[in-house]
């Protein structure tokens, strides 16, 4: 197991700077051979968390190394021509290999044994195409219709995802490699907040920054830095990492995984997103309450992440300037609560983003929304997600994905009230569900939920999803045996009553 962990941890590093080298020091086409290598290698690999791993790190584009761009952009992530007129992104191909690996991978008539929600999942896809057709009755060009045919390619994750990562034991092994990546996250924030401008910009002058908020030359001064590093991928680590520790036997030093924690729980701190701030809260709050039971493992969990985030606020400049500011930012959150909607003027997509989208969406079908038309494309808004759903959607396809939710969420809820108290997987089902409560808190700001939210995020969706799947069913064939434990004990027991 240690063997197989440091190899794992070799391969992403060495993938990721290789990737990053490639992107910057070797020719387009040099560049492009490796990046297909990385798939042929996914595809060989039994080790899908790995290379899973490696596509959300690459997507989460530390220090920006990793940008997206048209084919005639410099210092990209690479663009394969799939057909004339039409290419593929580097994560789409990835995608549409995952895809195939699942189907191939997948035990003929067992699907719904290991994976709960195939059906769901499947349903979405089919409700998507639904959407693309509707569309050519209300407008849509080649331009929208490629756009179209990428959502629906990474909307396939909902289904590969799960079947390609069905048992418990592959979120322990991929938080294993992805947890060190929460120092790297805070180690990229603090150098940027000290340079000024992100990591990028070393290499491309031309580009300040790929995300987050810096100052840049000529323009008017901002009023806070906002690094903004592997924020997918912190948040992932949180969640995974107050799962994990919740079980009995845990194959990872559990002091390691709470301080890889409280480092994600700094950088989100650092980036001065709010959405972000609350859905984080929202999810331990949801973690803590539904827990119940204040014993050891929990004030740990709340005590050690407590004390590096004091430790870090007040010792370590930098970090503790960025927390200040960003706390003052998360004050606007109080005067929005108290009725000013512009949260004092900082909240423009209250005031204005959604009224527009929202316009739009009563000109439009109502039913079907603006579907994937033109339209959609042109008034569509990812910064206020409820309404951009409405209005990609309207209230049909809305109705599917709450539908969709809501089956994630009873169906563990049903599991979870058969359990014995001596399920090893009684806890980390009922916590399951703390991935998407994140998820719809922040989706109140910018979207991570629907069909529309683009590679990086539908994989983040699917791990989510993947992960309630997997904890639902080790929860249900654990208790099996221990009922079927339980039987042959009261039958041993039995017998050995009548033999006396």
């Amino acid at each position: 197991m240690k063997t197989d962990k440091k190899v794992a941890h070799f391969l992403l590093l060495i993938s990721l700077l290789g990737g990053a080298f490639s992107i910057f020091f070797l020719p387009p086409a040099a560049t492009e051979v490796i990046f297909f290598l990385f798939i042929v290698f996914f595809w060989f690999d039994k080790r899908n968390y790995l290379w899973l791993a490696f596509l959300l790190i690459v997507l989460d584009c530390p220090g920006g190394l990793f940008s997206l761009g048209d084919s005639s952009a410099r210092f990209v992530m690479p663009i394969f021509s799939a057909a004339k007129g039409y290419s593929l992104s580097f994560a789409d191909l990835f995608i549409i290999v995952a895809f195939i690996k699942a189907l191939k991978n997948k035990r003929k008539g067992k699907l719904d044994k290991y994976f709960l929600f195939a059906n769901e999942s499947s349903f979405l896809i089919f409700t998507f195409i639904i959407l693309i057709i509707i569309s050519f009755a209300i407008g849509m060009s080649k331009q929208s219709f490629t756009y179209s045919l990428d959502y629906l390619v990474e909307l396939t994750l909902l289904f590969s995802v799960p079947v390609l990562m069905p048992k418990i034991e592959d979120f322990t092994k991929l938080l294993m490699i992805i947890a060190p990546y929460a120092i790297l996250a805070v180690l990229l924030q603090v150098v940027e907040i000290i340079l000024g401008f992100q990591i990028i910009h070393l290499f491309n002058p031309a580009m300040i920054a790929y995300q987050g908020v810096f100052n840049s030359a000529g323009d008017t001064p901002v009023d806070m830095i906002r690094p903004i590093e592997l924020c997918y991928t912190a948040l992932l680590i949180i969640i995974l990492g107050l799962s994990i520790i919740r079980l009995k036997k845990v194959p990872i030093n559990r002091v390691f995984i709470l301080v890889t924690i409280a480092l994600s729980v700094i950088s989100l701190l650092m980036t001065g997103t709010r959405t972000w701030f609350l859905g984080m809260i929202a999810g331990v709050l949801y973690y803590f309450i539904k827990l119940k039971a204040i014993n050891k493992t929990t004030i740990v969990t709340l005590l050690i992440p407590g004390i590096m985030i004091i430790i870090a606020s007040f010792y370590i400049g930098v970090v503790g300037g960025q927390i200040s500011d960003a706390v003052g930012r998360y004050g606007t959150l109080e005067l929005l609560f108290g009725g000013d909607q512009t949260a004092g003027g900082t909240l423009i997509r209250v005031t204005e983003r959604g009224p527009r989208v929202m316009d739009e969406f009563f000109q439009s079908t109502i039913i079907f929304g603006d579907a994937l038309s033109d339209r959609f494309y042109e008034f569509g808004d990812e910064h206020v997600g409820y309404q951009n759903i409405l209005l990609n959607a309207g209230f049909f396809g809305c109705l599917i994905f709450v539908f969709f939710l809501y089956r994630l969420y009873v169906v563990p809820f049903n599991v979870q009230r058969t359990l014995n108290s001596q399920n090893p997987y009684k806890d980390i089902l009922k916590i399951s569900f703390m991935g998407l409560i994140c998820l719809l808190v922040i989706n109140s700001g910018v979207q991570v939920i629907g069909f529309t939210i683009g590679p990086l995020k539908m994989l983040f969706l699917a791990i989510i999803v993947a992960f309630i799947s997997s904890a639902t069913f080790a929860s249900r064939e654990s208790e099996i045996m221990i009922r079927e434990s339980n039987k042959k004990y009261l039958l041993s027991k039995k017998i050995a009553q009548e033999v006396k």
